[in-house]
């Protein structure tokens, strides 16, 4: 594995469809593994939703978005990752080592928001 320093990565909601939708992703980082079928579910529904927008949800405007088919799981995913950072760090190393094992490269500071239960958005970093 390279294990060279690059750029900053922003883990914004396409970047993480994107991880979620890669079986590997589950085996690498097992952390989450409680989320898998929630994931696959997601994954599929958000092409669905992109491919067959009037079908899936009628009168819904901007609904065929990543963003919003997959915001409750994306939630869910930063809301953890933000709990690791602060209380269980060692739980972010797989997912360090599945983004850098898929870059090439080990982005540095590697970022996430996430916004808490009264609205406020933190930046995540590690």
């Amino acid at each position: 594995m390279n294990t060279r320093v690059g750029a900053k990565l922003v883990l914004e909601h396409n970047i993480l469809y994107q991880l979620l939708s890669d079986p590997l992703f589950w085996e690498n980082v097992p952390e989450f593994l409680d989320l898998k079928d929630v994931g696959e579910r997601a994954h599929y529904f958000a092409i669905e939703r992109l491919t067959t927008p009037k079908e899936i949800s009628p009168g819904c405007v901007g609904c065929a978005t990543f963003k919003s088919t997959l915001s409750p799981l994306l939630s869910e995913v930063t809301a953890m990752v933000f709990e690791w950072t602060v209380n269980s760090p060692e739980k972010l190393n797989n997912l360090v080592a599945y983004i850098t094992k898929r870059r090439g490269y080990r982005p540095s500071p590697i970022v996430m928001y996430h916004k808490d239960d009264s609205g406020q958005i933190h930046a995540i970093e590690f």
